[in-house]
Formats: C-alpha cells, structure tokens, sequence
C-alpha cells in the first residue's frame, strides 16, 4: 500500500471488488459495466423468412443499440409494440423487461442486424 499512496482495495458485503475512500471503513464498490454484442442472422436460400433472438429479463435502463447491415425489418420489440425501426437505441423502462430483436430476409437475400446491450 506505500507505493498506492495508501489506496486499499477489498470486497463489500455482497462480495463486490472496490476500494476503500479515504478515512472510510467500508468499500466503495467499482462501477462496472456489462456489454454484450453480437447479430442476428437469416440466409434465405428459398423463402422469405426472418430471424429473432429474445432478452428476457433486463433490468431497469438497459440501453440496445441496433444497426441494420441488410435486410428489412430490423425492429426491437418491448412486447408486442415495436419501439425502434431500422438503426437505432432503446432504453429499457421497467426491470425484468422483455425484448425482442427483429430482422427479415426476402427470397435469396441475408439479413443482418447488429446488436450491442449495455
């Protein structure tokens, strides 16, 4: 701790890693942020037909970013109502909401729609 100018790090009650704030007894937990990227994909060799993947169970002001590389629809459903269309960001309202991901394909064609959730 000499060469961190008295820093200390430690764990809080929930097992959480932070640090300790000068002059305090308790651990100030690290701010950390979850990504998760990835894409929805459809190669229609035949039919028009689309892809979706769901997220379950987000909690409260989770942001989706989607960007459309090709296809139609790129949708994000809360629900059953579409809140974004083509490019675009959603932030979640309620905890343990639900979303849907949404892109199609016509016949012979690929679809592509980017996601990132942080």
């Amino acid at each position: 701790n000499n060469s961190l100018g008295g820093l200390k790090f430690g764990t809080d009650a929930s097992g959480n890693y932070g640090y300790y704030k000068a002059g305090a007894d308790s651990v100030t937990p690290f701010k950390i942020k979850n990504v998760i990227e990835g894409y929805v994909l459809v190669d229609n060799a035949g039919a028009t037909s689309g892809g979706s993947i769901y997220f379950t169970t987000l909690p409260k002001s989770t942001v989706i970013t989607i960007n459309q590389i090709s296809g139609t629809g790129g949708v994000i459903f809360s629900g059953s109502a579409v809140v974004v269309q083509a490019n675009g960001t959603y932030t979640t309202k309620n905890d343990n909401e639900a979303i849907r991901l949404y892109i199609a394909a016509a016949t012979g064609q690929t679809g592509r729609l980017n996601y990132t959730i942080t």
